[in-house]
């Protein structure tokens, strides 16, 4: 088991509100969150079509969402690890089955600063083995390019990595502009293979 992978908490790791050692519903619903936050976490995979591109999506992105992505990867509060894919680990694995997941990859110098690879963990404790195989070019890097360089040169694929499938899903967090998630969804098109997309939340204004 791994070792953030959300077990029977006393606390709900969202809000910290003690959890009722006597609620039996435990059972039938996840252990380490209240009831308004497993509510909130309860969502089915939905899909949208953004630049002819199908997306799997589980949630709108809000200011809840916001708030919790923020304390995870900005406040390091790694337990919350398991509030992000943990919960919808069943649909994701269907829509992965046998293909090669890959993720949408942060600068190496924001990596670093965190300690550890937000995206990368949240998938890990579901028990998917994800791709670090992109790497995201830092802002240092680009000042003196024109805008048109910088969009072709954003991302780019590590100079080694393993063999992929043909389908790939291509997995972020958060999906606000779609830069970066078309940008290597671009890259790895460019090498033969068909994309899957697939986000845990969208920004509003793609669903309107």
């Amino acid at each position: 088991m791994h070792p953030y992978t959300p077990k029977r908490q006393c606390h709900c790791l969202w809000c910290l509100v003690p959890l009722d050692k006597q609620d039996f519903s435990f059972l039938i619903r996840h252990d380490y969150l209240c009831c308004e936050h497993e509510q909130f976490l309860t969502s089915k995979v939905k899909q949208v079509s953004i630049k002819d591109r199908d997306i799997n999506y589980f949630f709108e992105y809000e200011h809840t969402m916001a708030s919790l992505f923020f304390r995870y990867k900005e406040h390091k509060d790694i337990p919350l690890c398991g509030c992000i894919f943990y919960p919808h680990r069943k649909d994701l694995k269907t829509i992965i089955q046998d293909r090669s997941v890959v993720i949408v990859p942060s600068s190496v110098t924001k990596t670093q600063l965190r300690g550890f690879h937000p995206l990368q963990l949240s998938l890990e404790i579901c028990g998917i083995k994800s791709l670090d195989i992109l790497e995201k070019i830092d802002n240092s890097d680009q000042k003196k390019k024109g805008k048109a360089q910088r969009n072709l040169t954003y991302f780019r694929m590590k100079s080694s990595y393993p063999t992929l499938t043909h389908e790939v899903v291509l997995i972020d967090d958060v999906l606000t502009t779609g830069n970066s998630l078309m940008r290597c969804w671009d890259l790895l098109e460019s090498q033969g293979h068909h994309v899957i997309g697939c986000v845990l939340a969208i920004n509003s204004s793609w669903l309107m």
